[in-house]
C-alpha cells in the first residue's frame, strides 16, 4: 500500500530494497541475488570445535550482540 496515497500499488511496481540509512534506500534487482547465491560460494570449512563452557553464552544465547 502506498502510505501517502493510501492506494494499492501494482505487483509489478514492487521493488525489493534495504535501508540503509534513516531514508536511503538501495534497490536490489535480480541479478544481485543472483550474485550473492550461497550455492556458488565455497563451503564453509571448520577449523577448530570448542567445548560450550569456552565460550562466552552472549555468543550463542542469541544470534546477535544487543
Amino acid at each position: 500500500m502506498c502510505q501517502a496515497e493510501n492506494k494499492e500499488i501494482p505487483w509489478q511496481e514492487i521493488v525489493k530494497g534495504y535501508e540503509y540509512k534513516k531514508g536511503d534506500f538501495v534497490i536490489l534487482r535480480d541479478v544481485d541475488f543472483k550474485k550473492a547465491n550461497l550455492k556458488k560460494q565455497r563451503p564453509l570449512r571448520l577449523s577448530t570445535l570448542f567445548k560450550e563452557d569456552e565460550v562466552d553464552s552472549i555468543y550463542y544465547v542469541e544470534p546477535y550482540f544487543t
